[in-house]
């Protein structure tokens, strides 16, 4: 089982719409996977057509649960949707901080959630995390073996990223010495941007062995997936999205050899 952590403080890489469209093509490879929503404004939640608002068996009861020491069954929290099982999320996560920061070891929190799942019962574990380096990331840093960093290619896609790289050493030294980056990966790529070439190059040098080969490109047909609540995959599979997605699925699992 590999727990894979999607990461990036800047909002608007398509962070979110990448986890849901590799999960799409994980199933697809008869891979058994599990998402859990650790972003507090419940997009991947949201993506599958639940209603946000009214939910009550989320991964705050879960966080809230185990810091309470209650008793519980974490499968009672799992729902299949579309034949992926995820753990949903809404807006009252958004004061973890707040209510858990002071919480003994309120770092391993959801590790300590995740040790009721047998190794057997997954092969990804997919945590689409909150676009800030705050308790909610740290959990997921400690939890994860690997973290995906999404990136969009423009001028200001590595602002932020040496603190979160700085965050990803400082949780390897003290909490999770097993914790690496699995890969970085570009989204709304623009290929016939010299500026997006110029950049890639760049990026190629600070992520010399981490820069997968596969770049999600610009696609209308993404946003209108997102729109109907599906994934591109889905929604218009001979679409460059669709190809791009399947592509990056793959490399993933080339790199994680499940």
């Amino acid at each position: 089982m590999r727990i894979l952590a999607f990461l990036n403080q800047k909002g608007g890489v398509a962070k979110t719409t990448s986890v849901r469209n590799i999960a799409e093509f994980l199933k697809s490879q008869h891979k058994k996977i599990l998402l859990i929503d650790l972003d507090p404004q419940s997009n991947l939640t949201a993506s599958f057509g639940e209603n946000k608002r009214t939910l009550q068996e989320t991964i705050y009861q879960l966080f809230k649960l185990q810091v309470e020491r209650v008793d519980y069954d974490i499968h009672k929290f799992i729902v299949n949707i579309q034949g992926i099982d995820i753990i949903r999320n809404n807006l009252k996560f958004s004061k973890a901080d707040l209510e858990f920061g002071n919480a003994m070891s309120r770092e391993v929190i959801l590790k300590k959630i995740l040790r009721n799942l047998l190794p057997s019962d997954y092969d990804y574990i997919l945590l689409d995390c909150p676009p800030a380096l705050n308790l909610i990331t740290y959990n997921a840093l400690v939890a994860c073996d690997k973290v995906y960093i999404p990136l969009e290619a423009e001028s200001f896609s590595l602002e932020g990223v040496a603190d979160m790289l700085d965050t990803v050493e400082e949780i390897r030294s003290d909490l999770n010495g097993s914790l690496s980056i699995g890969g970085v990966f570009i989204t709304r790529f623009k290929i016939q941007t010299n500026l997006h070439k110029t950049i890639i190059a760049s990026l190629k040098e600070y992520f010399p062995t981490e820069l997968m080969n596969t770049y999600v490109r610009e696609n209308i047909t993404v946003g209108e997936a997102n729109a109907m609540k599906k994934s591109i995959l889905e929604y218009s599979p001979n679409s460059n999205g669709a190809i791009d997605y399947r592509n990056l699925g793959r490399e993933i699992i080339q790199r994680e050899g499940i």
